[in-house]
């Protein structure tokens, strides 16, 4: 565990994590499941892998494989000079974290993401195999196989089929096919990608999830996408009107994720994605801006050096809003947040949208999926997501009690009244959310501190004006507008009446 460090300050106006500038909690002494700055001791992984085996061992999914994403960050390196991990915990932490899972579920499989901090040099990526590549690939292959692990260590994306984990037969769905990318390839933070060849490397990757979509929506096929990053604006450090909005993603990358998820939206059941230390939501407009007319041409990520292959041109407004979900992290690291645990709820619906089957998953920075089959087989080609609900380790209460209480935080589709999670629903509730005096507002603000206990949360009208365009908009120069415009489109959340509330 690493020692407890307090960060002061704060603007005076936005209450939210203390790895956003703003102090923690007070009187909060370190604890067997960790503090605010302290990166999760081993206990706190495997209490929370014993949570996901006891309620899928309780639940009517039991007798299916729970499957884990893990959305990167096993260990928290560098951090600001505020970590005092070395190398060699970075190095160690995969094989820790794959034990962990086969001693507590062993019934799992574990699908890996890299995070910026599991990188040698932290936060650099540069398309090839890197100082951790060959421990992440050792710790991993026994879950995704050989093959899979060396293109994860290699290139840091992947995809795999998922039909024998999840348990389908083959006379009731069509492929589902995880993705895996490799957000470090879009981040600015990660200096070979302003560099010609990490601009190159991160177009082959955008490339090859078409290709990737493309081929899984030809077979009616769905897919689930999974990354560290998230596209979108930093809202937070972007919140003061008329400021250099930062990106968690270079423009020129979210642009194009966003035509391309819009491109293929009826293909696409998940988005899921970690990093901001929150939970938060995304929603993925189809881009605005219209593509050069001449053809861009990249290396093919298959063929290897000298294959090139000639990508669509940017089509404005073409395909639907899509969802991403930020889900919060495991760690309490960097902020005054409770540990958290996510489940996700899909069914499978047939070409006439007739409900033929259910299945609950959850998430363990990441995702677990599993199914429940509720109807006689038969073709389906729709995987789509039916609700989540959120778990949350009480941190100050386990600490206090010295075992660990987990308690649900919330369900989605009840937290904010959705019809379902389609994007349609998302932007109804935000516009719910705009109006004055919205509950849904002090919700969304609520568990995006991951239902923080003891604390209020307040925001300024530009903090929660530039929270609310961070959900609308994952463009940055869309969300600088939002943010900037004389109406605001945002009112100050009322009074926190409803904090520690379930929803």
């Amino acid at each position: 565990m690493l020692p407890s460090k307090r960060q002061k300050g704060g603007d005076g106006g936005d209450a939210q994590g203390g790895s956003r500038g703003d102090a923690p909690r007070s009187a909060f002494a370190a604890g067997a499941f960790g503090d605010d700055y302290c990166d999760s001791p081993p206990r706190t992984m495997t209490t929370a892998i014993r949570h996901i085996n006891q309620t899928h061992t309780a639940s009517h999914e039991r007798l299916l494989r729970p499957l884990v994403l893990l959305s990167g960050d096993w260990v928290m390196s560098d951090a600001g000079n505020r970590s005092p991990v070395l190398p060699s915990a970075v190095l160690a932490a995969p094989a820790a974290v794959a034990s962990a899972l086969r001693l507590h579920l062993p019934s799992a499989r574990a699908y890996p993401v890299w995070g910026n901090h599991d990188l040698l040099p932290y936060n650099t990526h540069t398309g090839r195999p890197g100082q951790t590549s060959q421990s992440a690939a050792r710790a991993f292959a026994p879950f995704v196989g050989e093959a899979v692990a060396r293109k994860f260590a290699d290139r840091g994306y992947y995809g795999i089929d998922l039909d024998s984990d999840l348990g389908l037969p083959a006379a009731l769905t069509n492929t589902v096919r995880l993705l895996v990318l490799n957000t470090a390839l879009f981040s600015p933070s990660n200096s070979f990608t302003h560099t010609a060849d990490g601009h190159l490397a991160a177009r082959v990757h955008l490339h090859w999830l078409r290709e990737q979509l493309r081929a899984v929506g030809a077979i009616g096929g769905r897919a689930l996408v999974v990354g560290h990053e998230p596209p979108g604006a930093d809202w937070y450090t972007s919140r003061a009107r008329h400021s250099n909005v930062a990106s968690w993603w270079i423009p020129e990358h979210v642009r194009k994720y966003a035509s391309i998820v819009a491109e293929f939206s009826e293909t696409i059941a998940l988005q899921t994605f970690g990093h901001t230390h929150a939970d938060e939501l995304r929603i993925v407009q189809p881009p605005t801006t219209p593509a050069p007319d001449q053809r861009q041409r990249d290396l093919d990520p298959l063929g290897g050096r000298g294959a090139e292959v000639a990508l669509d041109p940017w089509q404005a407004k073409r395909g639907k809003p899509t969802v991403a979900f930020v889900a919060p992290p495991l760690t309490p690291y960097g902020a005054a947040f409770n540990p958290a645990v996510r489940a996700y709820s899909f069914a499978l619906r047939s070409p006439s949208s007739a409900l033929v089957s259910v299945h609950t998953p959850h998430i363990l920075d990441g995702a677990r999926v599993s199914d429940k089959l509720a109807a006689p087989p038969r073709r389906t080609k729709a995987l789509i997501l039916r609700d989540f609900t959120q778990w949350v380790l009480l941190l100050e209460t386990s600490n206090f009690l010295g075992q660990p209480v987990w308690r649900i935080e919330y369900e989605a589709t009840r937290a904010y009244g959705l019809a379902d999670m389609s994007a349609s629903s998302w932007l109804s509730a935000l516009a719910r959310m705009r109006a004055p005096g919205s509950v849904e507002l002090l919700r969304y603000i609520d568990h995006t501190n991951v239902w923080d206990q003891g604390r209020e949360r307040v925001h300024s009208l530009d903090g929660t004006r530039a929270m609310l365009c961070g959900v609308e908009h994952v463009d940055p120069d869309a969300f600088g507008r939002c943010r900037d415009a004389a109406a605001g489109g945002a009112h100050p959340p009322p009074p926190a009446t409803l904090a520690h509330q379930a929803a």
